[in-house]
């Protein structure tokens, strides 16, 4: 028998998230597959069913959150308190994303913004022109992003603006895809804390997350 032990990652200079984001899994279907619906698909000119355990669309709003809890593991709540460490005005957020439709987070950093914080977030976004004349059309992950941006409330009109005009730089010059998924904490112009890793800032995101404090 072989002992692990691991870090507790609030504690120290770096904190690494493992996460469950894996909603197939046979655990995840053993605790939440009483909520299993199937859905009709077409894949590669094929009908098929595909069943699906949705944790957002679980009907039993304390087993919704016990399933989004489980599927998490810490790493949302460790995301969500890192953009809370911009409190106010001197602080700034920076951030590079790809995949971006998560709307805590995306509720996390308006709320930011709210707060008197300086956001700015580099997004990738691509289109393609439409068969047969000018049209632009967006390509999925370019879509799904304005879409959950798009959603975003706040309490103020100024915030509001701000968030659709002032925070979004478009990533769309580059023939290639603008992978990137981190985000820089710094106050007054000075870095502090990195959000680094493998994951989108998806539902479905998966693997790893690690957040690292500079001196």
């Amino acid at each position: 028998r072989v002992k692990v032990r691991t870090e507790d990652p609030s504690f120290g200079t770096h904190g690494v998230f493992f996460n469950r984001g894996c909603a197939g899994s046979q655990a995840y279907a053993a605790k939440f597959g009483e909520f299993r619906k199937f859905h009709r698909v077409e894949h590669g000119g094929h009908i098929q069913w595909k069943s699906v355990i949705n944790p957002r669309e679980i009907p039993v709003p304390e087993k919704s959150k016990e399933a989004l809890a489980w599927l998490s593991r810490g790493l949302e709540e460790a995301l969500l308190g890192f953009i809370s460490k911009a409190t106010g005005n001197g602080y700034q957020i920076r951030a590079a994303v790809y995949e971006f439709t998560h709307k805590e987070t995306l509720q996390a950093l308006a709320d930011a913004i709210e707060r008197g914080v300086d956001v700015k977030i580099i997004r990738h976004c691509k289109y393609a022109h439409h068969s047969g004349d000018d049209t632009l059309i967006p390509d999925d992950a370019t879509r799904s992003a304005e879409e959950a941006i798009a959603k975003v409330a706040f309490h103020s009109l100024e915030s509001a603006q701000k968030w659709q005009d002032d925070t979004f730089i478009e990533r769309s010059h580059s023939s290639d895809l603008m992978h990137n998924k981190f985000i820089v904490l710094t106050m007054n112009g000075h870095p502090f804390e990195v959000w680094t890793g493998s994951v989108n800032f998806t539902d479905s995101g998966k693997n790893i997350f690690v957040t690292k404090q500079s001196e």
